[in-house]
């Protein structure tokens, strides 16, 4: 009878670990920051596009070139980090910026990436990644 339950329960955890390791192949390599969107409590909204790159590299180390202006302030952002992933979280640590935590996976496309996070208290961000050789395709 055990053998019966065993085999469901193997099931789910090898689906759980491919769908890792898709999101873990996916992410592997050089992305632009297509948009990049942050609502705070007080339903202030900023949205950006085009700030810059992401890259993600197999040893779980990466870096990033981003620049933009909001609130009449500058910001520019190029430290290393290291990441991690599930099926549906990425997580960035060791980043001087608030970028650095867990994001949610909304969408995970070969060539485009969605996601969203929080900054731990009322605002939210929306993170769109798309690979350069595919502008065309997605329209942004």
């Amino acid at each position: 009878m055990t053998r019966y339950l065993a085999f469901p329960v193997l099931l789910v955890l090898l689906a759980g670990c491919s769908a890792e390791r898709k999101l873990t192949n996916r992410l592997e390599g050089r992305w632009e920051v297509a948009r990049y969107e942050t609502t705070n409590s007080t339903a202030q909204s900023v949205q950006l596009s085009n700030i810059g790159t992401i890259e993600f590299d197999k040893d779980r180390s990466g870096r990033r070139d981003i620049s933009y202006n909001a609130f009449q302030t500058r910001f520019a952002v190029s430290p290393r980090f290291q990441w991690s992933n599930t099926d549906r979280y990425v997580t960035i640590r060791n980043a001087s910026s608030d970028s650095a935590k867990a994001w949610i996976v909304l969408e995970n496309r070969r060539g485009y990436q969605k996601w969203t996070s929080t900054d731990g208290s009322t605002g939210v961000q929306v993170l769109e990644l798309r690979k350069p050789d595919q502008k065309g395709v997605l329209g942004l």
